[in-house]
């Protein structure tokens, strides 16, 4: 569990020090100053969102932890493999030659990827439920 918060601090962290940025420079020129004021904000606007309670900073967290690592490690290699493929056979190479990372051809890819948005799916209604539980919906 600490690896998992650890690893959504981080990414959010370096999304917001980066959207701070953005921000400040439409702003002003980037000068210390600014980035001063970004990485203050990247720190502040979290840190408020906790000191509000547990009860929307904890969700939060899961929802920023829940997606990069399904959309990074469960569709996106089965996509890849899937446009992989299909540049191998449109570029002349019949199925002997082209390499077979992932066994089972297409229907494996098709279950993979459908199951990382099964992923998301529930990630996003359970997410959802939360924040509307929350608001008191």
């Amino acid at each position: 569990a600490i690896g998992a918060i650890g690893t959504s601090l981080f990414g959010n962290f370096f999304a917001m020090g980066h959207f701070a940025l953005d921000l400040c420079a439409r702003i002003s020129r980037t000068s210390a100053f600014s980035k001063t004021v970004a990485k203050s904000l990247t720190v502040a606007i979290p840190a408020a969102l906790a000191l509000i309670g547990p009860a929307i900073y904890l969700p939060l967290i899961s929802f920023a932890g829940a997606y990069p690592t399904t959309l990074l490690y469960g569709l996106s290699p089965a996509l890849c493999s899937f446009v992989l493929r299909r540049k191998l056979v449109k570029g002349g190479r019949n199925k002997v030659t082209t390499p077979r990372i992932v066994p089972g051809g297409d229907v494996s890819l098709i279950v993979l990827s459908l199951s990382a948005l099964g992923l998301v799916g529930t990630s996003t209604f359970l997410a959802v439920k939360r924040i509307l539980s929350f608001v008191g919906l």
